[in-house]
């Protein structure tokens, strides 16, 4: 296995929690501002598809951390806004452990 290198890796030792859910929650409020016109009442509030395009977000808050958004936004969306940050920090945290496991494995 290649190891990562040093710049790649994030400088941070403890998962940045709050300030993954902090822009997770504000992207995601400005994309149901965006979408909540096209929406039909019975649909998710969040749509998996969408939502899959705004988790970019957090990459400056965890660099070097590979994060796969397919796999950790759940299919079919999300009825709230607190459930989506909840499910999605979930996975991103489960994403860093996996890193920080690598990188010390080195």
């Amino acid at each position: 296995m290649a190891a990562i290198p040093a710049t790649a890796r994030s400088t941070t030792t403890t998962f940045p929690a709050k300030a993954v859910a902090d822009r997770l929650r504000n992207a995601l409020i400005q994309l149901e501002a965006d979408t909540t016109a096209i929406r039909d009442e019975w649909d998710p509030q969040f749509d998996s598809l969408a939502v899959v395009n705004i988790v970019c977000c957090i990459d400056e808050v965890i660099p070097g951390v590979p994060i796969a958004p397919e796999k950790i936004v759940r299919k079919g969306g999300y009825m709230s806004l607190d459930d989506a940050v909840r499910h999605i920090l979930r996975g991103v945290e489960q994403a860093w452990v996996r890193m920080t496991r690598r990188s010390t494995d080195l």
